[in-house]
């Protein structure tokens, strides 16, 4: 049995990561407990304005597959522009949505695959670019289109992230305890809200000795970064 500890809109994501990747060619098996450590609510403000004037931009990055899920009723009423999102796993879920064009990096993920492998071959002279992104994402993409200075950028944060809080004794059963075999974690703020956990209740050494399964190396180097030496990269998340 595995736990996957992310957030109160990934769990159909997880499944989809699990699927899609080589889990069962690790002899890792399927079974697993799903515990939602980051809950997401939506802006719902933004949302609305996202509704109105979502044809009034050539492109739309979407950072997370949880920012699809929040502004998924609205993508359908996309006209004339083209979606970026930032990797493999997130261009399926839209392609499910939408027949307009989706761009996503392939050799990388995330911002950096976008800022390396799709930025450089559209044409972004006096077009107008939508990032929609959650309240704790990063600026990195914003940032380089405002340097780029030949487009207009708007940023639309559609959801907010609170970490939620487990009592000791249920944390101790999950770190200490024989029934998982180990954690898949889904974002690197999960991973600091873990160890800062574990911090609090002074088993950090435990949470370290732990195997963890992630599917993005961005992840996995944050989990390196605490002192965890039992990891497994096993796909992309993005």
């Amino acid at each position: 049995m595995w736990l996957i500890c992310g957030s109160n809109t990934g769990h159909e994501q997880a499944r989809i990561n699990i699927n899609s990747s080589m889990f069962f060619n690790y002899g890792l098996g399927i079974n697993f407990d799903y515990l939602d450590i980051m809950v997401l609510s939506p802006v719902k403000e933004s949302i609305l304005e996202l509704k109105q004037g979502i044809n009034s931009y050539n492109y739309i990055i979407l950072t997370s597959p949880s920012c699809i899920d929040f502004v998924k009723d609205y993508i359908h009423c996309a006209e004339n522009l083209q979606f970026i999102v930032m990797g493999r796993s997130s261009c399926q879920i839209l392609q499910n949505i939408t027949r307009l064009p989706v761009l996503y990096p392939v050799l990388k993920s995330g911002s950096l695959g976008v800022i390396e492998e799709v930025i450089p071959h559209v044409d972004l002279l006096n077009k107008k670019v939508l990032i929609i992104k959650g309240d704790m994402s990063s600026n990195l993409l914003a940032s380089t289109f405002v340097s780029n200075k030949s487009c207009i950028v708007d940023e639309l944060v559609v959801y907010q992230s609170k970490m939620v809080n487990i009592n000791k004794n249920k944390f101790g059963t999950i770190i200490d305890g024989t029934r998982y075999s180990g954690v898949i974690v889904t974002s690197s703020l999960i991973v600091s809200w873990l160890f800062k956990l574990a911090g609090n209740y002074k088993l950090v050494e435990s949470l370290k000795n732990k195997f963890f399964i992630t599917w993005h190396h961005k992840i996995s180097d944050k989990l390196r970064l605490y002192g965890v030496k039992n990891v497994q990269t096993i796909g992309y998340s993005e």
